[in-house]
């Protein structure tokens, strides 16, 4: 995989994950009143996950359609060992490791590691601290009311609490190994049943290994500033899921007790990546969380469901093939110019210093291969044998059209002829120092067949352009 593929697959996952947490939000608007936010949260998992590996899949069938390069073998009497590649690819596989790629991939590749290694790296020493400035929890009752949680949400492995006094809210982190952090002060039975059985559904759920997943898109598309709403949205989805099976069944009373403990808990410690907690900093989210809790959604419309999860799976291919489409048209456009201006840097000779010859050729000299396009530019890349000649499929030319042929062949010591045919009639030109740059003016209307022929000892790779101007 070349520069440029890497840079396609980064920017093409990155949209499409961009467009299906907008279809999310969307559905959110519409479908709220009558779906529990479990149903939401569930699709921003979908969506997190799209921007890792389901997309690829889907990104590799539609390069197919815009970016795949055709391989043909070519047998005949006079070429038998002829290798072309068509020009479906939009980048031009001969600019795919082109400096421009491999600086951007560089920039991506620093911002990724800025983001998320460097970040990660800090988190990881703040749990350091964090752990070596807590207590571990002695209450049999603390223990025993969590052994008793986590049977009910059979959780089998076994979980730590700790507890300090530099935090004021409790988190969980770790998922092979849980550790609850607790604020260093007593708590009633009823409060600290509600708040384990939240930081252990937390972990049931796995909510904390989709936090650390979702730490890592953040640095994979460090770019996109889409993907930091996309960040929150996730985490705030996941404390409302939370509490909805937290309190569900569960009375006024006991929800109100619940927000309360919310309130009190306010976060003012810093936050990890790697961690789930209770409260959340952010006042606009906890009034919003804090109206889900005191009006529980108590049941969803079937009917609501199915058509939202009818709506979600059909955005799903869509927002990949739209994304790898837009993307795949943005580069079309930026390596057509690129092409056309790097033809004319690296010329050295003059257009139109070549001389013409003609000469007529039998049909059975013809080996026709489909590649070129009647008009606009059409990137080359083929091996030509010692002494045979690869014509390209027929065109009809208006009478005034130019046709550039830019080649060059990997040593100056190589020799072939650039031309084109009309019936038995062939006008070429053949290469100094193993480059043609020369641009034929069609003379008449008519049909017309481009070719480029071998004329060395051995077989002559060669590259570079056939640009058609009516």
């Amino acid at each position: 995989m070349m520069a440029s593929d890497i840079l396609l697959l980064i920017i093409s996952l990155s949209l499409a994950g961009s467009i299906l947490y907008a279809m999310v939000l969307i559905m959110h608007l519409f479908f709220k009143n009558y779906i529990k936010s479990r149903w939401f949260y569930s699709m921003m998992k979908i969506a997190m996950i799209f921007f890792l590996f389901p997309s690829i899949l889907i990104a590799l069938l539609a390069w197919e359609r815009f970016l795949s390069t055709t391989s043909n073998f070519i047998n005949g009497a006079d070429l038998s060992k002829a290798f072309f590649h068509s020009n479906t690819d939009t980048f031009g596989r001969h600019l795919q490791n082109s400096a421009i790629f491999i600086i951007l991939l560089c920039i991506w590749l620093a911002g990724f590691i800025i983001c998320y290694a460097a970040a990660l790296f800090q988190e990881l020493l703040l749990m350091h601290h964090l752990r070596s400035v807590s207590n571990e929890c002695i209450s049999l009752d603390v223990y025993n009311l969590c052994k008793s949680i986590s049977d009910r949400y059979k959780i089998k492995n076994h979980v730590s609490i700790y507890q300090s006094d530099v935090i004021t809210s409790p988190f969980i982190v770790g998922f092979f190994g849980p550790t609850i952090f607790l604020p260093d002060k007593t708590f009633d039975l009823e409060v600290l049943d509600l708040i384990l059985a939240h930081e252990l559904w937390h972990y049931k759920s796995r909510d904390v290994l989709y936090k650390s997943v979702m730490a890592f898109i953040s640095g994979l598309h460090w770019f996109n500033p889409i993907i930091y709403f996309f960040s929150i949205s996730f985490s705030n989805y996941a404390e409302i899921a939370c509490d909805e099976i937290v309190l569900d069944g569960c009375r006024k009373e006991k929800r109100l007790r619940y927000a309360e403990i919310i309130v009190n808990m306010i976060n003012t410690n810093k936050e990890t990546s790697v961690s789930v907690g209770m409260t959340d900093k952010q006042m606009n989210f906890t009034k919003r969380r804090l109206y889900y809790i005191m009006h529980e959604n108590t049941h969803s419309k079937k009917s609501a469901i199915l058509l939202m999860i009818t709506l979600f799976v059909f955005a799903c291919p869509f927002s990949v093939f739209a994304a790898v489409s837009t993307t795949a048209y943005a580069q079309d456009i930026f390596i057509n110019e690129l092409l056309i201006n790097q033809s004319e840097q690296e010329a050295q000779i003059p257009i139109n210093s070549f001389m013409e010859h003609t000469e007529t050729v039998t049909p059975a000299a013809v080996n026709t291969i489909s590649g070129i396009t009647p008009r606009g530019t059409n990137p080359i890349d083929l091996t030509l044998p010692e002494t045979g000649r690869v014509t390209f499929n027929t065109l009809t030319l208006s009478k005034g059209t130019t046709v550039k042929f830019v080649i060059g062949a990997d040593n100056t010591s190589d020799s072939f002829r650039c031309g084109i045919a009309q019936g038995l009639k062939s006008t070429y030109v053949s290469s100094s120092n193993g480059t043609v740059n020369h641009t034929f003016t069609i003379k008449e209307t008519g049909d017309y067949t481009l070719y480029l022929e071998g004329k060395s000892s051995s077989e002559v790779h060669v590259s570079g352009m056939i640009t058609i101007k009516e």
